[in-house]
């Protein structure tokens, strides 16, 4: 979904911006996660903070909210995931600045602003960054996991199966097809696939 603001407008006058994205406009998140519901809350307020010098730091505060669902590494059933994020940015003009001072700036990530500026990208960017990298449940239980004292092994079986030997389902690491539905929507009979990560690395390249 595409939100464009005029950020340095927004840093000069100190307005604070609201809203909600829907899960199911953020095609890049959304491939990551086990339903295409749910909203991100976003929070924006802009900044001019006045330097020793004279001149003057344009600043981007930003926070996000929501709740949402992931496929547990180790059960593969849905896990619930809650999203909080709060961060700080710098703004520059140019790609090359953005470069050359992200180095030297510890306080603030530094991003090239403009009167065109895609807020509804860096929320989504923001967004993935936030998710956990293994989602499980806090309490996690295989599903239909014999009790072994109440279901002892048949002495006849014991030896049958390899020690360690494990089924040949989906792991927790492959990818699922048809996440969220996207298939009925054409996406899958496309060929095309979504890679979040790979264009998340390509767009913060672009950012610094």
């Amino acid at each position: 979904m595409t939100l464009q603001i005029d950020i340095h407008e927004l840093a000069r006058t100190g307005r604070t911006l609201e809203g909600t994205l829907e899960v199911a406009e953020t095609p890049r998140l959304a491939s990551l996660l086990a339903r295409e519901e749910g909203q991100v809350r976003w929070q924006a307020r802009g900044e001019r903070r006045e330097r020793p010098d004279g001149d003057h730091d344009d600043l981007l505060h930003l926070a996000l909210s929501s709740e949402l669902q992931m496929q547990c590494v180790r059960c593969l059933a849905d896990a619930p995931v809650s999203l909080r994020v709060a961060t700080s940015f710098r703004l520059v003009d140019t790609e090359e600045q953005a470069e050359r001072e992200d180095l030297e700036d510890s306080r603030f990530d530094v991003l090239v602003g403009s009167p065109r500026f895609d807020l509804g990208e860096l929320i989504e960017d923001e967004a993935i960054m936030a998710l956990p990298s293994l989602p499980r449940h806090e309490d996690c239980a295989l599903p239909d996991a014999a009790d072994p004292v109440q279901a002892p092994v048949d002495p006849a079986r014991r030896d049958s199966t390899p020690v360690g030997s494990v089924s040949n389902g989906q792991g927790a690491g492959e990818p699922r097809s048809g996440a969220g539905g996207r298939g009925e929507s054409g996406q899958a009979e496309s060929g095309e696939r979504i890679r979040p990560f790979a264009d998340l690395a390509e767009r913060m390249k672009r950012r610094h």
